[in-house]
């Protein structure tokens, strides 16, 4: 991903080979960099053509610059090439002075990330901001031939989250001026940490319990890292049946706590006089970040269940299998209202936008944004894809194929193309699809350039575009690629018809059996649900749409 130095240099001018009579100007070099020298000169009567070679006396490779400044690119560092330039008055070449002008030197690198934290399934990295960067990116892989994935990253740092326990991660720092230069520091090795052993639960009788007139039993368990808070529920039988009748036992708490903030490690649980049993199960959950959508913590681990007897001094711990690791957590939906053709999420505000079920003459259906929790109608427009940038205004594609964007007062068309999906980054990159099928059922893929659309490589029926401003893409065959900077990666593992990508970096698709898959990194993972069209937010929520139309928010 390296590019050339925007370092200012002056070439040393060598002393002139093959002077010769013209009346063609010398080139004047302006900027020296490390794979490029830029030229200016007088104008003159001819059509300028600015040629290079290895020597005085060539061959030299031809450019065609316009007007009186020209660049010549793709050089070799601290390498000196022979330039002239060269006029066309009418059928007859007529050459300049071949001059020796040098690149710069070698391409600087960037110093690699340090290690501030390890955990079972994150990596915390920091670094020096880079002298002239303004936008940084770090690229992790297992292998040295593995499959780079890109995260976007702040100036001093970055959280590599979703990775697998005690596992080697390869990663490099990439430093940035957009529209300028990028450099690049050696890949560097970092290991995460070992899973952490579940809680383990105990329970003991207490001796005196002063004004509780009933057995008490004091529970208690092991710190879990990383947990802020804790939650004890309790179970009928050994099987781990839920205890849904309450009052069987007493808390010293309220038993239903759904922000789950006890912080301590112990419990004091009091057995009910009347009730049928004296006998209980429990277990221990600890909770601790990300906090959910549904403002809940993540569910962390779990202890093994623990039988609670008030009629012994020393309850005994159930027979069970070690302990293993939790799972990650189930991705739970959340209905919203309304109904949805499709649906677009994105921006530092959590914009949320869709296309409704409401036919608009003549381009499709009325577009929507959520705001205030509930659904306003953005009128003057119509469309049956959507997308949401950065700034939380959303992108579409009507009926005809037509590109518009909210500008957050109104609608302005983007000419150029005509279209049937579209994809917005956070670092504001948009790509599209064409709205012409090939034979194998796919439309061309375009990237918008300043004010042109540029056709790419490769075909798609689904487009979306990372942080990093490069596309993540669904074809008709089901396979998933990605856009590595000058190439199509094949991300394997699953079958899909969308695909959606959040700010945070989170990837989400939809199978071919409608199923939600996330990736980890290294693999896709199912999740709850089933859905028809999939959209990320800026902070890795999934919302969807199903096949009646039903809106959902999901769980990172």
């Amino acid at each position: 991903m390296a590019a050339a130095a925007m370092v200012s240099l002056q070439a040393t001018l060598v002393s002139p080979v093959m002077a010769q009579a013209s009346a063609i100007p010398d080139p004047v070099l302006t900027k020296a960099g490390n794979d490029y020298l830029s030229f200016g000169w007088i104008s003159f009567s001819s059509k300028p053509m600015l040629q290079y070679g290895p020597s005085a006396t060539g061959p030299f490779t031809t450019t065609y610059p316009s007007g009186t400044s020209g660049t010549i690119s793709g050089l070799q560092p601290n390498t000196t090439y022979y330039v002239r330039l060269t006029g066309l008055p009418g059928q007859y070449e007529t050459y300049g002075k071949v001059l020796p002008f040098k690149t710069a030197g070698a391409l600087p690198v960037v110093p690699a990330p340090t290690l501030s934290q390890a955990t079972p399934n994150a990596l915390t990295l920091s670094w020096a901001p880079y002298t002239g960067a303004n936008n940084y990116l770090v690229n992790w892989r297992l292998t040295p031939t593995g499959a780079n994935t890109e995260v976007a990253a702040s100036a001093n740092g970055v959280t590599l989250s979703g990775l697998t326990p005690n596992t080697s991660y390869e990663v490099q720092l990439v430093a940035r001026q957009l529209g300028a230069w990028a450099y690049a520091s050696n890949y560097v090795k970092f290991t995460t940490a070992a899973a952490y052993a579940p809680p383990t639960l105990t329970a003991s009788a207490l001796t005196t319990a002063p004004n509780i007139n009933v057995p008490v039993i004091n529970l208690s368990w092991t710190a879990y890292p990383g947990a802020t808070s804790y939650d004890v529920s309790p179970y009928l039988d050994a099987q781990g049946t839920v205890a849904t009748d309450w009052s069987k036992w007493n808390y010293a708490r309220s038993p239903s706590n759904p922000a789950r903030n006890m912080a301590t490690t112990t419990e004091t649980v009091s057995y009910l006089s009347g009730t049928p049993s004296k006998v209980m199960y429990a277990r221990v959950v600890a909770y601790g970040p990300p906090i959910q959508a549904n403002g809940f913590p993540t569910a962390l681990s779990s202890s093994a269940l623990v039988k609670i007897d008030f009629t012994t001094a020393a309850p005994a711990p159930v027979a069970a299998p070690a302990p293993v690791a939790a799972p990650a957590p189930v991705v739970t939906w959340t209905a919203l209202p309304g109904a949805a053709k499709d649906i677009g999420a994105g921006g530092a505000s959590n914009g949320l936008w869709v296309v409704g079920t409401d036919a608009v003459q003549p381009n499709g259906f009325n577009v929507y944004r959520w705001a205030n929790n509930t659904w306003q109608l953005v009128p003057n427009t119509g469309a049956v894809r959507l997308d949401v940038d950065a700034q939380g205004n959303a992108w579409t594609v009507n009926n005809k194929g037509a590109v518009q964007r909210y500008d957050g007062a109104k609608w302005v068309a983007v000419p150029g193309v005509t279209a049937s999906d579209i994809g917005v980054g956070a670092n504001g990159t948009v790509w599209g699809l064409g709205a012409t099928l090939d034979g194998n059922g796919n439309y061309v893929i375009y990237r918008l350039n300043g004010t042109s659309w540029v056709q790419m490589p490769g075909q798609a029926v689904r487009v979306d575009v990372d942080a990093s401003g490069n596309a993540w893409v669904v074809n008709k065959a089901g396979d998933v690629f990605r856009w590595n900077g000058s190439t199509w990666v094949v991300v394997s593992g699953v079958k899909a018809r969308d695909v959606g990508v959040g700010a945070d970096g989170s990837v989400f698709v939809l199978g071919t059996n409608d199923k939600v898959y996330r990736w980890s990194g290294s693999a896709w993972v199912v999740r709850e649900g089933a859905a028809m069209n999939i959209s990320v937010s800026a902070t890795g929520v999934p919302y969807v749409v199903n096949a009646p139309g039903t809106i959902f928010l999901g769980v990172k």
